[in-house]
């Protein structure tokens, strides 16, 4: 029995937008206008209905890699989130661009990778720039919380985008005074409203795949979907991730369909993931910075 029937035989169900979820979209909930909500999340089970009644080996392996990696990038974005807020302690001050910017970012990416309609293109979608990242984001964003606050979300992006640019590529001699940082809390909000949008999208790609995928078929997690998900080539050097290929093997194994982002993410797998960057038992410091302090900042890992 994989750990996802195992969350899904003790999670209960929170009903928003007159349908029930496996996840509290408490703040998606507040944060969106209630009738943009009900009409987008209705478009979306329509757009979503023609992959799933198209579903095969090729569709539900690219969209189990793709659900897979939508939850690492949610930890990535806790992991830059709360390194960002140490560093502050610190003043650390000559990373509080890259690190607010890449928190935000990392949350985008997880949106990109469940929306319906950006095609995986053998992994090529992590490659996807900044720009058309942020350009995409923002389209759903005015779809569920108008013009207006989606124009002064994107001009925020944009500009911790710049201060990024500047600090890393300038150096400026004033240091980051033309460069202050976004209110933390403003900061985390939009990640939560991000990553919540990424699990929606998830959960109403699992209720169409069960209606409408073809009963009584079994389907498998191509071999080829994990190796463009676990292995990169940046500037001639070849890297492989070890950890993603044994736990893609495992859904493999024990849960070849797709399930919503949540139930996906392995209580084991956010262990690791956020263990992987603890200081050295060889040195160890109570100074130091503590990766699995305040993980669900901005989304429910298990």
């Amino acid at each position: 029995m994989s750990h996802i029937v195992i969350n899904k035989m003790l999670s209960d169900k929170y009903e928003y937008w007159n349908r029930k979820w496996w996840y509290d979209f408490a703040h998606l909930y507040k944060t969106s206008d209630k009738q943009k909500m009900s009409n987008f999340i209705e478009s979306a089970f329509t757009k979503v209905a023609h992959i799933t009644k198209k579903w095969d080996n090729d569709i539900n392996s690219e969209w189990i890699v793709r659900i897979y990696l939508a939850g690492k990038m949610i930890m990535a974005s806790t992991l830059y989130l709360n390194s960002y807020s140490f560093s502050q302690k610190r003043n650390l001050r000559v990373v509080t661009s890259f690190l607010q910017y890449y928190g935000i970012a990392y949350s985008m990416r997880a949106l990109l990778l469940m929306h319906p309609f950006e095609s995986w293109q053998d992994g090529k979608i992590l490659q996807t720039t900044h720009s058309k990242t942020i350009n995409v984001v923002s389209d759903l964003l005015s779809k569920i919380c108008g013009t207006k606050f989606t124009d002064e979300t994107k001009k925020k992006i944009l500009k911790l985008k710049a201060h990024r640019e500047l600090i890393s590529y300038r150096a400026p001699s004033t240091g980051d005074a033309e460069a202050p940082p976004m209110d933390e809390g403003e900061l985390h909000d939009l990640c939560r409203v991000f990553v919540e949008m990424a699990q929606l999208y998830s959960e109403i790609l699992e209720m169409s795949c069960t209606k409408n995928a073809p009963r009584g078929k079994s389907f498998n997690l191509l071999d080829s979907y994990i190796a463009s998900a676990c292995h990169t080539t940046i500037e001639g050097f070849p890297f492989v991730d070890e950890e993603d290929i044994g736990r893609l093997y495992y859904l493999k194994k024990k849960h070849s369909i797709p399930s919503n982002v949540r139930q996906t993410i392995a209580e084991g797998h956010v262990e690791d993931f956020f263990g992987s960057w603890l200081t050295p038992k060889t040195r160890p410091n109570r100074y130091d910075f503590d990766p699995d302090r305040n993980i669900r900042l901005i989304f429910d890992l298990p």
